[in-house]
């Protein structure tokens, strides 16, 4: 029996950066049935152009791409999101020089392909966006 991913909170928009067509495209189809709207590129111009040309909520971005220098693309899109868009990073690779890299470079989670199920993929997209969504709730109630 398969197991439906839980449901994303809202329907988000997720930019998904991927050269591996087949994991994108079952990417796509977890987030669809989880509700929400995926966008799937392959290279690095075509994921710049999504994120200047429309509003994401998440990015998924995988660091292990054959083209393009994928740690040099995170900290673009860390420097051209916004704080309220999570930057999820997509890896096979589990070493911490990577890992502490990654979040340097502004990524909000990183998660290891290999362990990721269509839940736990639901879940780091929704993790960083509620959390900023409880930020701006908790400012609000300031003023």
């Amino acid at each position: 029996m398969q197991r439906t991913p839980r449901s994303l909170k809202l329907p988000y928009q997720v930019l998904i950066v991927d050269d591996d067509a087949m994991l994108a495209h079952a990417y796509e189809k977890i987030i669809k049935q989880a509700g929400g709207k995926p966008i799937s590129v392959g290279n690095d111009r075509d994921a710049k152009a999504v994120v200047i040309q429309e509003r994401v909520d998440a990015v998924l971005l995988d660091v292990q791409r054959s083209v393009g220098d994928d740690m040099q693309l995170l900290e673009w899109m860390s420097n051209h999101v916004e704080a309220d868009q999570a930057l999820v990073v997509l890896s096979n690779h589990d070493d911490i020089k990577d890992i502490t890299r990654a979040y340097q470079l502004g990524a909000d989670r990183y998660v290891l392909k290999a362990w990721a199920s269509p839940n736990d993929l639901i879940r780091v997209i929704n993790e960083p966006l509620e959390h900023q969504i409880q930020q701006h709730n908790f400012w609000q109630t300031q003023n």
